[in-house]
């Protein structure tokens, strides 16, 4: 009795990296409208910044269509970019405030940062259980 395996045509190198070539091409001018947005900044820092995170972006998605491991580099890059995050908003909170904490004043203010992904987690609950509250002036 003998199993019979499957067989899987696996593309030669040839045509994969060609395909890899075909697929890079598109996505390095989305990638550079999308980081530069139609114009090369004028400060060197920002330069920096956007050329290292245009480089970034394409070098992963290149890795992604040659080794065709999306979900190991895909994992990688929104770590990096969530890592990153903390430090610019952070650094923005300190910039604004002179503290990264909130205190009192600020959220009597209402000056407390808010986040627009969460608006539909606030406003559906606060619509389900207080719906005079939107109504009153």
């Amino acid at each position: 009795m003998s199993i019979i395996e499957p067989q899987v045509d696996t593309p030669p190198q040839n045509k994969k990296i060609l395909r890899t070539v075909l697929l890079t091409l598109p996505m390095l001018l989305l990638i550079g409208l999308m980081v530069f947005q139609g114009s090369i900044p004028k400060s060197t820092p920002e330069l920096i910044a956007k050329i290292l995170t245009f480089s970034i972006l394409n070098v992963v998605f290149i890795m992604m269509m040659l080794t065709g491991k999306t979900y190991k580099y895909r994992a990688t890059l929104f770590t990096l970019i969530a890592f990153c995050f903390c430090f610019g908003f952070i650094s923005n909170l300190i910039e604004i405030r002179g503290s990264m904490a909130i205190d009192e004043a600020h959220m009597l203010a209402g000056e407390t940062p808010f986040c627009h992904l969460v608006i539909p987690m606030i406003i559906i609950p606060a619509a389900l259980t207080e719906p005079s509250s939107f109504l009153a002036p």
